[in-house]
């Protein structure tokens, strides 16, 4: 038995997809636990969320409600709230002029999302463009956040700031917002640290990024959203800082789908979340490091696949 897909907004022929028996079998499986076993898959679902590197539905839902359930603010009356506006949006063309005009395209460049907090306990983005520079290790790209433009997300619009006026919504993030970095019974919410928790997510235009634009149908006056989401590091290089981190995820509103995409248009109606943090990893860019993030087989890729001929 198999499902005929139809992709629709795609800058692509079309390829056939299926969703094979035995996964449709999992799927049904999956719907019809009862609600203690399905918070445990969840809870496991959610350590596993991260895509490799193309975001369906279900993986977007997965990591925006692990950053809702494991980053809070306390409130006055001591109890847990949930972050504000998780989620902001600007013009694609906009966020593309501003890659594609200000620097060389010869160059390599990647859109670093840093993280601030505002006065309502809302998320605020700011936003830079860099340019990657080769290393002597040709899977690393180093960059320097000191020469980019600066904007933070305002009313849909990225508006021009001095690096300096981005200081007090970082302090606030760091100040205000509380983790639970790992899951586990009773209150295990603590504050960020410097050492352990990004200043930025940096996502890298050329290798990732741009091809949201060009493989998706996207009108003039459409958005790309930026989405506040989480995912489960366990990798030694976080030592004690592994459990729960904060990461961006990004796509151009209206598709994002669980339908398969076309084999050639791999980021049709998906998202994209695989970038590099700060810290560990500040002012570089480790290709190696990336494709490392994809050790898990991806959710969306579970439920559907190209035709075999």
């Amino acid at each position: 038995m198999c499902c005929l897909a139809i992709f629709s907004g795609c800058t692509s022929t079309p390829d056939t997809q299926v969703t094979t028996s035995d996964e449709q079998d999992t799927i049904e499986r999956v719907r019809a636990l009862t609600p203690e076993a399905l918070q445990a898959f969840e809870i496991q679902a959610k350590r596993l969320a991260t895509a490799c590197p193309e975001v369906c539905r279900y993986e977007y839902d997965a990591i925006s409600s692990a950053f809702r359930e494991q980053f809070k603010i306390r409130a006055a009356d001591g109890t847990y709230k949930e972050v504000l506006d998780p989620t902001m949006s600007v013009p694609w063309s906009h966020l593309k002029k501003k890659v594609e005009d200000k620097n060389p395209e010869s160059e390599p460049r990647a859109v670093l999302i840093h993280y601030g907090l505002g006065d309502n306990d809302e998320m605020v983005i700011g936003l830079s463009v860099v340019i990657l520079t080769r290393t002597a290790n040709p899977d690393v790209w180093s960059f320097d956040t000191t020469a980019a433009d600066f904007y933070i997300v305002e009313a849909h619009r990225l508006i021009e700031h001095k690096p300096e006026h981005w200081a007090p919504f970082h302090k606030r993030y760091m100040e205000k917002v509380l983790v639970e970095r790992v899951e586990v019974a009773g209150d295990n919410f603590v504050p960020l640290l410097k050492e352990c928790d990004h200043r930025y997510y940096g996502l890298p235009w050329e290798a990732e990024f741009m091809w949201l634009g060009k493989h998706n149908t996207v009108p003039p006056g459409t958005n790309v959203v930026f989405t506040h989401a989480a995912e489960y590091i366990d990798n030694v290089e976080y030592g004690d800082c592994r459990g729960y981190q904060h990461i961006v995820c990004a796509h151009i509103e209206g598709a994002l789908t669980n339908n398969p995409s076309p084999i050639d248009s791999f980021y049709c109606q998906r998202g994209v979340d695989l970038g590099t943090p700060c810290p560990p990893r500040c002012g570089k860019l480790d290709i190696a490091d990336l494709a490392g993030n994809c050790g898990q087989r991806s959710r969306c890729m579970m439920i559907s696949r190209p035709v075999e001929h």
